[in-house]
This record gives structure tokens, sequence and C-alpha cells, in this order.
């Protein structure tokens, strides 16, 4: 059995990480068989993105690899981050390649400059991408510009309310209810 893989992505401090526990624990409820993995937190590659994007891309993909290996037994695979984060991050054709193909279904969650920085003041945050105002805003640029990619792109794009939110459980139902009408057809 090959897992039925999503990808949730986006601009920082949109919510990923509790948006992919909030879909994991609905899924467990319904009965699915479900793992999930952040590949980006395993191997650390922002410093490559602007010497070697190749070698970042590949390192990712490599642990991609080895957690679809481990978790091939699984109904469905929820990346924290994924292909999103790969093609924000660098053009180079050759790393957006290992890629493809893209996953059943990327859910890319949209927020403005302004709750990003809201966001970093409230938590003290200090990721480089997130103080220079340049780099802040090529990434939030890059990841609105991936909302109008083909229709080929398997993807369900949400942006956040006035006050920088989402309604993360009313996502995971539709994100279930996508995952529910693949698995039947």
């Amino acid at each position: 059995m090959t897992p039925f893989e999503i990808v949730i992505d986006g601009t920082d401090c949109g919510g990923k990480t509790p948006l992919v526990n909030t879909l994991v624990a609905r899924l467990a409820a319904e009965g699915v068989s479900v793992a999930v993995a952040a590949p980006f937190r395993e191997v650390e590659v922002y410093p490559l993105w602007e010497t070697d994007p190749l070698c970042a891309s590949q390192r990712i993909n490599d642990v991609m690899q080895g957690i679809r290996k481990e978790h091939a037994d699984r109904e469905v695979l929820v990346w924290d981050r994924g292909w999103p984060t790969v093609f924000v991050s660098t053009d180079l054709p050759e790393a957006r390649n290992l890629c493809l193909p893209y996953p059943h279904l990327t859910v890319l969650l949209l927020n403005t400059e302004q709750t990003i920085l809201d966001k970093v003041a409230k938590h003290g945050l200090t990721g480089e991408w997130l103080l220079q105002p340049e780099t802040r805003r090529r990434f939030i640029d890059a990841y609105h510009a991936l909302a109008a990619e083909p229709e080929s792109v398997p993807m369900r794009v949400y942006r956040a309310d006035l006050e920088g939110r989402f309604e993360l459980e009313q996502i995971a139902v539709d994100v279930v209810a996508c995952f529910a009408f693949q698995r039947k057809a």
C-alpha cells in the first residue's frame, strides 16, 4: 500500500504544525492509520539554499524517502512542510524536480506580513528569514505565488482571517473529506 500523502505548508507563523496536529487527530478519530513527519526538522538545510540548493533539496528528499519507507504501511502520511518550502527557497529546476511527483494533496496556509511581524514580536522568534525584511518579503511573495500554480497541482489554499487566524478544525474537516473522496475513487 502507498500512503495518501498530504503536505501542510505555507507562510511563516501560519499555524502549519497546529493544523498538522488537528488533522492527524481527526484522521485517527476516523480510524485512519496515519503517520506525520517534519523533514525540515530532521536536517538543517537553510544555509544551503544560497550556496548549493541542489544539495539542500537532495538532503530533504533523502529524508523524505526514508520516512516513506518507514511508514509505507500507513493509509495517510502527513508532511509538516514539503515541496512548497523547496519551491520558495530556490528557482533551480533540478532542485525542484526532486520534489516530483506532487503529493496527493497540498494544503497551503497564507497569512500577511503584519501577522508574521506580530507573531515574531509576541513569541520572540529569531529566524533570520523572519527578521530580515527583504528575505521575509521574498518568502511571503513566493508562497502567495504558489497559490496560482496550475490545476495539475492538487492544492487547497486557505488565507488567514483579519486577525491572522485560520479555522483549523474546518480545514481539517475539508482535508479529511478530500482524503475520503480519493479513497473511494
